[in-house]
């Protein structure tokens, strides 16, 4: 006849067979349950536990928000280098519009590569 175990037995029994890393049949020698009880109640508990892929979706987001983080903070620190180097002189007269289409023809290239230089990001 089998005994009637309570619900926080089987509990205690299936959190010591999932956390312990003792075997299974270790598990029920300690607990006095046969091992198809014991394997009965861990399927019992898998399933209604809820479903991981939740958590591994919220894992998911976190990382790809903290590599969003890392490069939106890399691309501000280049910014504040950027205004720290602005151009003088001639080179500040250039305009983005100034390059463009057929003006940009009245500006040599030597001149144009000596505004367009940009100091190496450390």
């Amino acid at each position: 006849m089998p005994s009637q175990h309570t619900a926080e037995f089987r509990q205690e029994a299936v959190r010591v067979a999932l956390t312990s890393g003792l075997n299974r049949k270790q598990v029920t020698s300690d607990f006095g349950v046969g091992f198809s009880t014991l394997s009965r109640w861990i399927q019992l508990e898998r399933q209604t536990l809820p479903e991981p892929t939740a958590q591994s979706e919220l894992e998911a987001e976190v990382t790809r928000l903290r590599k969003e983080n890392r490069l939106l903070r890399e691309e501000r620190e280049v910014l504040k280098k950027a205004t720290i180097h602005r151009p003088t002189g001639e080179c500040a007269a250039i305009t983005e519009r100034d390059l463009r289409g057929s003006k940009a023809m009245r500006f040599p290239l030597s001149r144009m590569q000596a505004c367009a230089t940009v100091q190496r990001v450390r």
